[in-house]
């Protein structure tokens, strides 16, 4: 008898945030995702509605466009984190090291991954602001695995908000 080879789908659950407020933000999102959608042993599970909101941290710049995306990949969590550094690259991202919450054309965060939680020098998982951010939660809500939605959702009632129509206001 010969012995199969057996090849294991290897594939997990991650949850990505998508932001932009340079440029044509909203065609910075679609091409964001076109490339998400080409990376290797990763397919687009879901994506949210894109979302108007006001920026936090530094409150002296143009509101950003936001979305959140589930996919499915076989990618390591910082093979992963790679790849959407290289995406935010493509598509015109500049890391000035003085102004860390500054403008940026394309802004690709992996929010959680698997369930798994990390803490290395390169990546944090589940995201550290995951939980303080509506511009995150509220798009995260509508990709998540049902698992998931009972505590995301009560991470948002902690914060305070206003969603009207596709615009997020935080305070």
């Amino acid at each position: 008898m010969r012995n199969k080879i057996k090849v294991l789908n290897l594939s997990v659950l991650a949850y990505i945030s998508l932001g932009s407020n340079c440029g044509d933000s909203k065609k910075n999102l679609r091409q964001a995702l076109d490339k998400i959608a080409v990376l290797p042993y990763t397919d687009i599970v879901k994506i949210s509605a894109v979302y108007h909101t006001e920026p936090q941290e530094d409150r002296a710049q143009a509101w950003f466009y936001n979305q959140a995306a589930a996919i499915s990949t076989s990618l390591s969590p910082l093979e992963l984190l790679h790849a959407l550094q290289a995406i935010e690259l493509s598509l015109g991202r500049s890391r000035s090291p003085g102004r860390r919450f500054g403008p940026r054309s394309m802004d690709l965060d992996i929010l959680m991954y698997a369930g798994l939680t990390l803490n290395s020098p390169d990546l944090t998982l589940p995201h550290p602001r995951l939980a303080q951010r509506a511009f995150v939660l509220v798009p995260l809500v509508e990709v998540v695995s049902n698992d998931l939605l009972e505590g995301l959702e009560a991470k948002l009632r902690k914060i305070d908000y206003t969603v009207d129509g596709n615009r997020i206001f935080q305070s």
